[in-house]
């Protein structure tokens, strides 16, 4: 989980999962697309039918809600609200915007559910480990130095008021980034929708949500990447109106040290990088879940994930472990909807029972 306003967080995930377009037969028209920078990485909609004659409008309003979006929530702006949360941490509760208290308040939502797999205050571990500098220590953190870091560290210790965020203990650190992009998704969604739109897909650094349909008889489909192998693709993934997709990869950004690789995703419950898992795809019904649930159920794992994931009515997902030979793990009927690439055609294991 990183902040955004950086161009390295365009990593989560432009490169996860992609939006797949088919051209129909008879006249149907393609859809129009139009894309922009934004929140340190790239944004796009995608409009069919005959929401395509407003793609420019609409792109604009797209562009200014999240423009205003980032500057309430940019863990690298002193001035935004998380900034001012960051900078108050354990002196005083900090005003805030409805949409910042409810942003934080999801965020501990899925922190409860995950069982702390998913914490939005691994700030300090990140800066530990060094994927907050150019220069990545010489030698993995010691045991002690995690375990002074890990007091900093823990969602419970977010306290947010009718209008207010504290931060309980100084040092602590409010990183939105793994579930902002996702609630982004959800108000640009939301916003398209109370003007009119009804056939539409938002991208924002892979982070993707549909409306509608492609076409009369066609849904909108996502190509899932292969974790091991970044030019190819897993399957493509049928997707139903209002639903959301966004993959976590232990491919995305990692350090180096002494010789060894270690992926960006932390365990907030040990202080150490995650080991174990190559990627996770999550299909949720809203983006700010499947933001927030492909990184907890890549902390957790397979069987813990699915576990987690009786308690999230809803949300499926594809996971990938870091292993040889290769296999993937689908659960809640997502086999049913996702056409696998030949070379992942006999890799594919169900959950479901």
């Amino acid at each position: 989980m990183n902040g955004f306003a950086r161009g390295p967080w365009a990593a989560r995930l432009a490169v996860g999962v992609l939006a797949i377009f088919a051209a129909g037969c008879g006249r149907e028209e393609p859809p129009v697309s139009n894309s922009f920078a934004v929140m340190g990485t790239y944004g796009s909609i995608m409009l069919s039918g005959a929401d395509r004659g407003r793609a420019d409008e609409w792109a604009s309003i797209a562009q200014n809600k999240l423009k205003e979006l980032e500057r309430a929530w940019s863990v690298f702006r002193s001035g935004s609200e998380v900034g001012r949360i960051n900078a108050a941490a354990g002196d005083a509760p900090v005003p805030v915007s409805a949409v910042t208290r409810d942003a934080v308040a999801a965020a501990i939502r899925y922190g409860s559910l995950s069982g702390g797999a998913f914490d939005v205050t691994v700030g300090p571990l990140m800066k530990l480990w060094g994927f907050r500098s150019d220069v990545p220590p010489d030698q993995p953190p010691p045991p002690e130095a995690i375990r002074e870091t890990l007091e900093r560290v823990g969602f419970r210790r977010i306290v947010v008021g009718p209008n207010t965020v504290f931060l309980e203990r100084p040092g602590m650190v409010l990183d939105l980034g793994g579930i902002a992009k996702g609630l982004a998704v959800d108000a640009v969604c939301e916003e398209l929708r109370r003007r009119g739109a009804r056939n539409f897909l938002v991208n924002l650094g892979g982070n993707i949500r549909v409306f509608g349909r492609v076409g009369p008889k066609r849904p909108w489909r996502v190509g899932v990447r292969d974790p091991f192998d970044r030019e190819k693709l897993l399957g493509v993934l049928a997707l139903e109106s209002g639903e959301a997709v966004a993959t976590s990869g232990n491919y995305e950004r990692f350090v180096e040290i002494g010789g060894r690789r270690y992926a960006h995703i932390l365990d907030p419950r040990t202080g150490r990088p995650v080991e174990g898992m190559a990627g996770v795809t999550v299909v949720a019904r809203s983006a700010g879940e499947a933001d927030a649930m492909s990184t907890a159920l890549f902390v957790l794992g397979v069987e813990r994930g699915r576990e987690a994931l009786r308690y999230v009515p809803g949300c499926h997902a594809v996971f990938i472990p870091d292993r040889r030979p290769a296999e993937a793990f689908v659960t809640g009927g997502l086999m049913r909807r996702m056409q696998p690439e030949i070379g992942w055609m006999l890799r594919m294991r169900s959950l479901d029972p």
